[in-house]
């Protein structure tokens, strides 16, 4: 392991540290050095090693031309910090830091490096948000002073120096342009929590766009508003440092399942329900693109497996596809039958999630996996051909039979309450997220189709919303007419155990599991819980002995 005495001059510190467990790198402002975390060595708990990172063109590196876009910069400091990934480590950024901490994240996922266990950002906007701000960097001199000085994070006598000016202008330019020149593009959310930081007087950061940064993290997620202005950490270290420690404590001490993460919203949902206004709110904010995704390294990995193991991951993935284009041609009736406005409008917001949701395995099985047979309808016809009977009759037969009945009767409230409890509890609710959890840690696991995992997450993100609406508007309907209980109930019986006995593993692949030392019941085992958490909360307990048993190891 690279020790502290060998920093090269990315890294600035002034001795060892041989307690430490974790090193905490510190990205500057724009215009800020290294020096400017001085304070933090030793302020940290014993176990981090604050390391402060100094980018060229500033104080001990004045000689050297600073960079003015993003990606050079962060693939070179990627190589510069590769030696001292061995420790575990996190990254704290402010205002342009925040930035570089993020697309450095990235890119040492993208070479299959270390990652960092967290990331703290501060006082920088979300990059999928829009930058309502004219770029800066290239604006007459006079005006560029005025906005800096506005920032409060420049002394006002250093800039009316004309020496000095002149000598941190350039830097500064440079720095702004490495941010207002960043072009975001899509990729899958990163598996450390992310916690945040802002000011409450910042007039250039406001709280949505800090917020925002939940989107980039399929782990935990927090927002810590601070009193101060676009510097508060100048005037408020002392309850910085101690949320900084106690996240970092929590993190050396325990460490997260992403795609768990990510399903916790379901159950942070079903703790206090939000109003259907709220979940519509929710789903503008976490837009997504399916045309974004890049497949070209999914391709590559598809490409080199054999045969059997593409067959394998084929059995895996066809009924998503499947369930994907089947929900999205039966929803249209359930947001004619919605009985309110607000929950005709939620609704309508799950019928652009589906179609979405269809484009995207579209996507993939015609450009990674290969096929495509001209239309869609055919290729799904192919799909099938991967699906276990009892997945094709929950998925096609049944829920289309439930919508055609919806369809000609819009007005019979129980054919909605027997829909919604098999489309958003049964499907989406067990079978979904059960298979999303399975599939996706072990796509993890393996570092597996990069591409299919950010947006087979998105996808588990826009089904948490999905789950979190049928739970609450069973449980509001039966509240309004009790008798909708017994739908729910005979709806369950009727459907949950085809549901769990088409998620149960094969007989052939049971024994080459167990000698793998893996639990073959792991997916049908979680599903159950969840029916279980869901018929809880809508307020209904019943016994579940009608469901197949499934072993215990």
């Amino acid at each position: 392991m690279t020790s502290l005495s060998s920093y090269n001059s990315w890294i600035f510190a002034s001795r060892p540290n041989p307690q430490a467990r974790l090193r905490l790198f510190c990205f500057p402002h724009a215009g800020g050095g290294a020096s400017f975390f001085r304070p933090w060595i030793g302020a940290l708990p014993a176990d981090i090693e604050v390391c402060p990172v100094q980018l060229p063109g500033r104080e001990n590196r004045l000689k050297e031309r600073p960079f003015n876009q993003c990606a050079p910069l962060i693939s070179t400091l990627a190589e510069a910090l590769r030696p001292y990934l061995a420790m575990p480590f996190a990254f704290f950024g402010h205002s342009m830091g925040a930035l570089v901490s993020f697309a450095l994240a990235r890119q040492l996922r993208r070479q299959n490096d270390p990652l960092p266990r967290h990331l703290f950002l501060s006082a920088y906007r979300a990059p999928q948000t829009r930058n309502a701000d004219p770029p800066l960097h290239q604006l007459p001199e006079s005006e560029f002073v005025k906005k800096v000085l506005s920032f409060n994070g420049t002394r006002r006598e250093v800039l009316e120096n004309d020496e000095l000016r002149q000598f941190l202008l350039p830097i500064l330019r440079a720095d702004f342009a490495v941010c207002e020149t960043y072009i975001h593009t899509f990729e899958e959310p990163l598996a450390c929590p992310i916690t945040v930081f802002g000011g409450l007087q910042d007039t250039r950061v406001k709280s949505h766009e800090l917020s925002a940064w939940q989107e980039q993290t399929n782990n935990r997620f927090l927002l810590h508003m601070i009193p101060g202005d676009h510097f508060f950490l100048q005037n408020m270290r002392t309850p910085l440092f101690q949320l900084i420690s106690r996240d970092l404590a929590q993190q050396m001490s325990t460490r997260h399942t992403p795609i768990d993460s990510v399903l916790s919203i379901i159950d942070r949902g079903l703790v206090h329900l939000p109003s259907y206004r709220e979940l519509y709110y929710r789903w503008e904010r976490q837009q997504w693109s399916a045309h974004d995704i890049d497949f070209i390294p999914d391709c590559i990995q598809w490409e080199q497996l054999l045969e059997e193991e593409q067959e394998d991951y084929l059995y895996g993935l066809a009924g998503f596809f499947q369930g994907e284009a089947s929900v999205a041609d039966a929803l249209a009736p359930y947001v004619i039958a919605m009985p309110d406005e607000e929950m005709r409008i939620y609704v309508t917001t799950q019928l652009v999630d589906e179609a979405r949701h269809t484009v995207f395995f579209a996507r993939f099985f015609n450009e990674v996996i290969g096929i495509d047979e001209g239309k869609l309808e055919e290729t799904l016809a192919v799909a099938r051909l991967f699906m276990n009977r009892h997945m094709k009759y929950i998925l096609v037969e049944a829920l289309m039979e439930i919508a055609d009945r919806l369809r000609r009767e819009p007005r019979k409230q129980g054919y909605l309450v027997e829909g919604v409890t098999l489309y958003h509890v049964i499907i989406e609710g067990t079978m979904a997220l059960a298979g999303q959890r399975s599939l996706l840690e072990l796509y993890r696991q393996d570092n597996l189709f990069p591409g299919f995992r950010g947006g087979f997450t998105a996808v588990a993100r826009d089904e948490s919303r999905h789950v979190v609406f049928g739970v609450k508007f069973l449980r509001d309907m039966i509240q309004q007419d009790p008798t909708h209980a017994k739908t729910v109930c005979a709806t369950i019986e009727r459907y949950a155990p085809l549901a769990l006995t088409a998620l149960m593993p094969s007989e052939e692949a049971i024994p080459s599991m167990l000698a793998m030392q893996l639990d073959p019941w792991t997916t049908p085992r979680y599903a159950q819980e969840s029916l279980r958490k869901k018929l809880k909360v809508i307020g209904l307990n019943m016994e579940l002995s009608f469901l197949p048993p499934i072993p215990e190891l």
